[in-house]
């Protein structure tokens, strides 16, 4: 009932918004086609971690690879999902990096539970928020990152990787098509 009032409030309203301040020109397009808004697209960066700034980090020989999973104890981003997927790599020696530091509270302890149970030490949950210039530090230590959002998300971490020539994983959005 109240997604009916929503519904019926967003295609009452979004036709007559003047201007979309967006940074995904796709999310314009898609009000347009579902709301038919007329209005005018403005881009905007939304976060300054959008933003790749190059960081001279020193290489460190590592012979174990890095998953990272997720960006936020959300449960939009799949985490079970994925940590499951990634229990039948069970002959491949990698160690699970997943940022858990914002968000649900209670969930990121059963992301940790999980995580813990189905990986070990080899799993890592980074409860605590650590300063920028560390975070990036662990980022480019990431060698996979598997994103599996329904939705657009962790755009400041899918930046800052690619720009660290990372290669980074839309995961389950390839399925519905936006990636």
């Amino acid at each position: 009932m109240a997604l009916e009032k929503n519904e019926l409030f967003r295609r009452w309203v979004i036709p007559r918004i003047g201007n979309f301040i967006t940074y995904v020109p796709g999310d314009f397009r898609l009000v347009k086609k579902w709301y038919g808004a007329k209005g005018t697209y403005k881009e905007c960066l939304m976060y300054p971690s959008n933003v790749f700034v190059p960081i001279a980090l020193t290489d460190v020989e590592r012979n174990i690879i890095t998953v990272m999973v997720g960006n936020s104890a959300d449960p939009s981003n799949n985490h079970k999902e994925i940590l499951y997927q990634l229990t039948r790599l069970k002959d491949q020696e990698f160690k699970v990096v997943c940022p858990l530091s914002y968000g649900d509270a209670q969930y990121a302890e059963e992301i940790t539970a999980i995580g813990r149970c189905l990986f070990g030490e080899r799993f890592i949950p980074l409860r605590d928020f650590i300063p920028y210039q560390d975070y990036v530090k662990v980022l480019s230590e990431i060698d996979i990152a598997v994103f599996a959002h329904r939705r657009q998300q962790g755009m400041g971490n899918i930046i800052t990787l690619l720009g660290l020539g990372k290669k980074s994983i839309c995961g389950m959005m390839l399925h519905h098509g936006i990636c």
